[in-house]
């Protein structure tokens, strides 16, 4: 088993510059689908703003099951706070806070 300090996957700049060639041509929507085929298990980071509500929409609707992970800074908007809670509700993810 790899240590934390390893990583799992490794390529050069000739690989990430045809990755990247790649992933720019695609949708929002292939880019997810991509990613979840090569990495397996994904997760989301979002502070519900709109780019984060729209990926967690487009995940959902390719039926992609993505934990989401909310940083609660202790300052957030009440509206914020209900809307994590909403969306959980609506998507079924895991919300870890």
């Amino acid at each position: 088993m790899p240590s934390v300090s390893t990583p799992v996957l490794q390529l050069d700049e000739s690989q990430l510059k045809h990755i990247n060639d790649k992933l720019s041509r695609l949708e929002p929507k292939q880019i997810l689908e991509w990613a979840s085929i090569t990495f397996g298990r994904l997760f989301q980071e979002t502070a519900f703003g709109p780019s984060g509500c729209v990926i967690t929409d487009i995940a959902h609707a390719q039926g992609i099951s993505v934990p989401v992970i909310f940083v609660d800074t202790l300052h957030n908007f009440t509206e914020t706070l209900d809307l994590a809670q909403r969306s959980q509700e609506h998507y079924g993810f895991q919300l870890h806070v």
